[in-house]
This record gives C-alpha cells, sequence and structure tokens, in this order.
C-alpha cells in the first residue's frame, strides 16, 4: 500500500511538472533584463552558495527563446543533472524573459509551487540605456574579463551619443518592464529577493556588504549558522568598466540634461 501510494505520488508530481528529483532549496534564479549587471550578480550567488548557476538557459534573446517549446522541460532535465553533479550546491541559471507566452508561464508556475529563489535585478534605466548603447557601439564590449587589460583599456574611455530623441521613450520601456515582472512575481507569490546594480556596486564597501549580506541571508536561510561575508564576495569574473557620472561617458551630456529636465526621469542624472 505504501509503495503504491509512492508511485501515485510521483506521478501526480511530474504530472504537474515538479519533479521530485528536484531540491528546490538548493535552486536560484538570476532574473533580469539586460545590462542590469547580471553577470556579476551569477559571480557574487556563486560565491555566496557555493553555487554553480549557468548563463542563458533558455537562450539569450527573444528569437531564441521562442524557438523553444517546452522551456519547462529544458529547466527541470537542466536542474535534475545539475544537482546530480553537485549534491552538495546551490545550481541554477540566468533568466532574462525578453520572450513570453503559455509554455514561459509554466516556468513562472513551477517558481511559484516549489518556493525556489529567484533574485531579480535591475537598474537605474538609464544608466542602462547608456550601457546598451555603448555595448552596441562601434568599439564596445557587454563585459571584460578580470585580467583582460585590453578589453578594460578599449572600453573605460568609450564615449557615446545618446540619441535624445528617443531616450525618454525607451527609459518608459524599461520602467514598464520591471514593473511588470516586479508585478509578476507578487502576483504569483514567487519565493524571490531583489537586489540592485547600485546596491551592488556604489557607495561604501560596508554599505554594499549590507546589501549583499541580505541576499545571502535569502539563498542561505536554511542554514544552521549565518554566513558572514566580507569582501572577497566580490572576486567576481568580469571588471567593472562603467562610471559613476554620466558626464564620462555621454559625449552630450549637456543636451540630456536639458531633454531630461522637467520630465518624470530627471532623478535619473547623475
Amino acid at each position: 500500500m505504501c509503495i503504491f501510494v509512492s508511485i501515485i505520488s510521483v506521478v501526480l508530481a511530474l504530472s504537474s511538472g515538479v519533479s521530485s528529483d528536484i531540491n528546490p532549496d538548493r535552486v536560484a534564479v538570476v532574473l533580469s533584463r539586460g545590462r542590469s549587471g547580471s553577470t556579476e550578480l551569477i559571480s557574487l550567488v556563486n560565491n555566496i552558495a557555493n553555487g554553480y548557476l549557468h548563463s542563458e538557459l533558455f537562450g539569450g534573446n527573444a528569437e531564441k527563446m521562442a524557438e523553444l517549446k517546452d522551456p519547462l522541460d529544458r529547466m527541470i532535465k537542466f536542474l535534475e543533472k545539475s544537482q546530480k553533479a553537485y549534491p552538495h550546491h546551490m545550481v541554477g541559471f540566468k533568466w532574462k524573459p525578453y520572450y513570453e507566452d503559455e509554455n514561459y508561464d509554466k516556468v513562472w508556475d513551477w517558481l511559484a509551487k516549489t518556493g525556489a529563489k529567484v533574485v531579480f535585478n535591475h537598474r537605474n534605466p538609464l544608466d542602462k540605456y547608456i550601457s546598451v548603447t555603448r555595448a552596441h557601439s562601434e568599439k564596445g564590449q557587454f563585459n571584460c574579463v578580470v585580467g583582460d587589460t585590453k578589453c578594460l583599456n578599449t572600453q573605460k574611455p568609450l564615449k557615446v551619443e545618446i540619441d535624445t530623441a528617443t531616450v525618454i521613450s525607451h527609459l518608459e520601456e524599461y520602467n514598464a518592464e520591471t514593473n511588470a515582472t516586479l508585478k509578476k512575481l507578487h502576483d504569483k507569490k514567487i519565493n524571490h529577493f531583489v537586489i540592485t546594480y547600485e546596491q551592488i556596486n556604489h557607495g561604501t564597501m560596508e554599505d554594499r556588504l549590507a546589501h549583499v549580506q541580505k541576499l545571502a541571508d535569502f539563498l542561505l536561510a536554511k542554514k544552521k549558522v549565518r554566513k558572514i561575508l566580507d569582501e572577497s564576495v566580490f572576486e567576481v569574473k568580469t571588471e567593472y568598466i562603467g562610471h559613476y557620472h554620466q558626464n564620462e561617458t555621454v559625449s552630450n551630456y549637456d543636451e540630456l540634461v536639458r531633454v531630461l529636465q522637467g520630465s518624470p526621469f530627471q532623478n535619473l542624472l547623475h
């Protein structure tokens, strides 16, 4: 009788898209819209939770994501394989939800049902737009690997001109995307933590560590002994190639200020 009940439980679990072979407490998903520091965040999560997080499980753009007909199946198989390979580590992946349909709704629902950990990061939308413009410029790079001085020396001094005729519409779009993701996380009651690019990278080391410590407490909530972080947590795989002051990157900064002055986005200038 017990064996029969056990078999039924497994069948029901599989039919609902929840695999009995996955421990959701050791699953972390980094959710981001891009150019918000998600590559750095992957490294932070790995450092904090002794993790093995994969990048772009569903594809890095909307076209590739649309081609994937069963993202839930891919995720479950990936997590099962990863937890078998790394039985004492946090596993997971980065997800940029550029494409949404009923198949991806099943992924959201799986996260909600299981309580797997989701870390959502976002950024000052103006800085994000500047970063997007830089990365797609003729000499732009998305990231520089630590130790690649040639890449760093090319990217640090790189300046770009912002299209001030369209900048506000881009900022509105970025805000709408961020708000839509936050709403979905709340509406579906997904176990999540929100951290910003600024909290990770700006301020004193004490401030930065305080924010990332909260992330650690979220990821390691069931640990008997609290893990206290130090500066070594920021030893990541990519170099910091941005600037705190936007006028160091934007060649037409004065024009940008004039366009945003008096708009809802004026406070994004710095």
